[in-house]
């Protein structure tokens, strides 16, 4: 087997996707040129490193984190009341929307009341 027909080969054999005979003629060609076992190990480094690394990032709350420093530097303008780390609806709100509508009904019943629209 060449060196270049090895090089070829560096993916599949990173995933052991070599067939036996294939694979012996490999590891042949890598005992013979040293240059081309030292390129295959710095390879099969870097791409084990990569996956220890994509392994070991732990997850991040950007927002939160931004969030947290932009209160602390503008000492409490900014982020003061956390409104935007708190999850759903207040439950003021829906109190203020309901009485809202009983108001809005309310007022439409007496309206139809003095209008005449609606005899008792």
């Amino acid at each position: 087997m060449t060196s270049e027909r090895a090089r070829q080969l560096f993916d599949a054999a990173l995933d052991d996707e070599l067939d036996p005979e294939t694979k012996r003629e490999f590891h042949q060609a890598l005992a013979a040129d040293p240059m081309l076992r030292d390129d295959f190990h710095a390879l099969r480094d870097v791409v084990h490193g990569a996956s220890a690394l994509q392994q070991a990032v732990p997850s991040v709350d950007l927002l939160g984190q931004v969030q947290e420093k932009l209160r602390a530097r503008s000492g409490g303008r900014f982020y003061r009341d956390r409104f935007s780390e708190k999850q759903g609806r207040s439950p003021l709100l829906l109190w203020i929307a309901g009485g809202s509508l009983l108001l809005v009904l309310v007022a439409a019943v007496w309206l139809s009341f003095e209008a005449g629209l609606v005899t008792r």
